[in-house]
């Protein structure tokens, strides 16, 4: 399972694909590792990484949207595992 492939996957229809001088790729990869309960868990953690990106760009943020799509990462990741076995 690996939720934070499918976040990068939903935050690349906004045109936000990571950057140097942000830790984005090593977010999805720790994101990949713990898997989605990890992510769920502790999603405040999650959130604060994706608004320090936001703000590392200068782009407005929000939090509630940014758990909504950590959510929705999750599931999909999920329903893609179920697909795989």
């Amino acid at each position: 399972m690996n939720p934070g492939k499918e976040l990068k996957r939903l935050l690349r229809i906004f045109s936000l694909i990571p950057i140097e001088s942000c830790n984005c790729d090593y977010h999805a990869d720790l994101m990949d590792e713990r898997g989605p309960d990890w992510c769920e868990e502790n999603i405040e953690e999650v959130t604060d990484w994706m608004e320090e990106g936001a703000a590392k760009r200068g782009l407005p943020f929000s939090r509630k949207l940014a758990k909504v799509l950590v959510r929705r990462a999750t599931k999909n990741a999920r329903r893609r595992a179920t697909f795989l076995v």
